[in-house]
């Protein structure tokens, strides 16, 4: 089940971010209903006199398209008919229609310029209460282009969170893709502005043309690039992250030991914890060795991928063994909606602790031994737990495992981090001494 969930929220990660990229050519289509909506107050009503129609037919590149040149207050325009008659074929239906002399109720703006698309938006076809209307179209518009995304990624990110496997890099990636979306659309309509004739011409004609057809001609490898360069930066905040440790190991008095270079035989040597079972690709970097109070201790970064084509996630670990400690076998780890759910149908079952509500909602305890389990796990350890949120703990007896849930501790942190698990230890291992 926990499987199948993980890959449920891969693919609504997936599926988030190709609808991302395809809401930007879609998002262009919201251009001229942006215009429309901040020019909703300006349009007056008005009556567009007809003095000829045209018809131009379609070709191989273009379809069909059919207007009217007439006049309003006495000023000569022109009216796109698409809106007020259908089905023309030909002239002779568009003639059927519409006629010289005909007098066409209309919305009016005339501080739309004449020239390219702006004097298709001069005037337009007449409807009651324009104004609210055309904000409730741009809203409808805008949900139909990016609703589908959101929808998914808030749905991916709600699942992940749920089996605690937020689906990161696809967050991003849909976050990368709307948000340069966004700005992709912002930089084209502020290219059509500066080529509309109040701008005095600045991008005139062949200019303007060009830069608008190079914006179209690179979203998709701009794209391309875009991804190449988020996946740059990650790397390279990887290889910091590296490094950092690398430096500050002498001063936590551990030794820096770096990726494991078989990841498999180290999870071997590590134990057989639940948490290093996971996923089909396991992961092992940035290893610190080193003892602390007694313990041997391990620090690293535990990745997984749970299936094929999946991306991993990660957190920071800590390894504690000793002879001397003497602990139950448990897992502790926050309570998701999966195992709530199985506790409603018998198939989890908790260690529970009387009085401790807190706890309970917040953490799922199981092992063999519930009450080996309850004298381990005493009056300190359970309100550490109950002022701290995001634990994962994991004991084989001789040897613990720590961790917060999907969390890679900062470099700059590792030593409080450490000093809290330690501390953490010795509540459990007074406990059972």
């Amino acid at each position: 089940m926990h499987k199948a969930l993980v890959i449920l929220t891969s693919a609504l990660g997936f599926l988030a971010t190709l609808a991302a990229i395809v809401a930007f050519p879609g998002g262009i289509f919201l251009l001229t209903q942006i215009d429309r909506t901040l020019h909703a107050d300006s349009y007056r009503p008005a009556t567009f006199t007809v003095a000829w129609v045209a018809y131009r037919p379609s070709g191989r590149k273009t379809t069909s398209d059919y207007w009217a040149v007439g006049t309003i207050d006495g000023h000569r325009e022109r009216f796109g008919l698409g809106g007020v008659v259908r089905g023309v074929s030909g002239w002779d239906d568009l003639e059927a229609q519409v006629h010289p002399g005909q007098e066409i109720k209309v919305l009016y703006d005339p501080s739309f310029g004449k020239q390219g698309n702006a004097d298709r938006q001069r005037v337009i076809a007449y409807e009651d209460d324009f104004a609210s209307r055309q904000r409730a179209r741009l809203m409808r518009t805008a949900a139909l282009i990016y609703g589908p995304s959101l929808v998914l990624l808030g749905t991916s990110v709600a699942l992940g969170l749920s089996i605690r496997r937020p689906p990161v890099t696809t967050t991003l990636l849909t976050l990368f893709f709307l948000v340069g979306g966004a700005a992709g659309l912002a930089l084209i309509r502020s290219v059509m502005a500066l080529s509309s004739p109040g701008s005095a011409g600045l991008l005139q004609s062949g200019p303007a043309r060009l830069v608008m057809g190079g914006l179209g001609a690179l979203s998709c490898p701009g794209m391309a690039l875009g991804v190449a360069a988020l996946a740059w930066f990650l790397l390279r905040q990887r290889k910091k992250r590296a490094d950092t440790l690398r430096l500050r190991a002498p001063a936590l008095g551990l030794e820096f030991l770096g990726n494991a270079p078989d990841a498999d035989a180290e999870v071997a040597e590590l134990g057989p914890f639940a948490l290093l079972r996971r996923g089909i690709r396991r992961y092992v970097e940035n290893r610190l060795r080193g003892s602390r109070d007694g313990y041997d201790v391990r620090v690293f970064d535990y990745g997984y991928t749970a299936s094929s084509g999946d991306t991993s996630t990660w957190r920071t670990a800590v390894r504690i063994a000793s002879p001397a400690l003497r602990l139950p076998a448990f897992t502790l780890g926050p309570r998701t909606l999966l195992e709530v759910l199985g506790e409603v149908f018998g198939v989890v079952q908790p260690v529970d602790f009387e009085g401790h509500a807190r706890f309970a909602q917040d953490y799922l305890l199981r092992g063999p031994e519930p009450d080996a389990i309850r004298a381990a796990v005493g009056e300190r350890a359970l309100a550490f737990f109950e002022t701290s949120g995001g634990w994962s703990v994991e004991s084989l007896g001789d040897r613990l495992l720590v961790s917060r849930e999907n969390a890679t501790v900062p470099p700059e942190r590792i030593d409080a981090f450490l000093a809290e698990v330690l501390g953490l230890v010795r509540t459990l291992d007074a406990r059972a001494s």
